[in-house]
């Protein structure tokens, strides 16, 4: 194994002949902040509630990683652009895309994605 526990080696042509194995190209989550979901239980990042970025300097701090991580403009409020990017990242990801933040699309958004270059 190449480039760590579990990861397979890949054989990259070098030009010359050989082939040399890749290292993974990691992207962890250093745009989410590190932690457990911020919200009570039950409660979500979403257009339109309480925890859309309006109310609380609090709030536009995680919206802004949110975004990030979903490839947008980061401006801390969570709106129509920010729930319709989110709904797609879900999707992307097999979760159900309805566009909110909860628990379970933290914990996603937080995960570890190895790939090779």
């Amino acid at each position: 194994m190449v480039g760590g526990i579990g990861a397979p080696a890949i054989a990259v042509a070098t030009g010359a002949g050989e082939a040399t194995a890749a290292a993974p190209v990691c992207v962890n989550s250093t745009s989410m902040p590190s932690g457990s979901f911020p919200l009570k239980s039950g409660e979500a990042y979403t257009n339109g509630g309480p925890h859309s970025g309006y109310n609380s300097a609090a709030d536009r701090f995680h919206i802004k990683r949110i975004q990030k991580k979903v490839g947008m403009k980061a401006d801390g409020f969570y709106g129509p652009n920010t729930a319709r990017k989110v709904a797609a990242w879900q999707k992307a990801k097999g979760l159900k895309a309805d566009g909110r933040v909860g628990a379970g699309t933290w914990a996603k958004m937080r995960t570890v994605h190895c790939g090779y270059r």
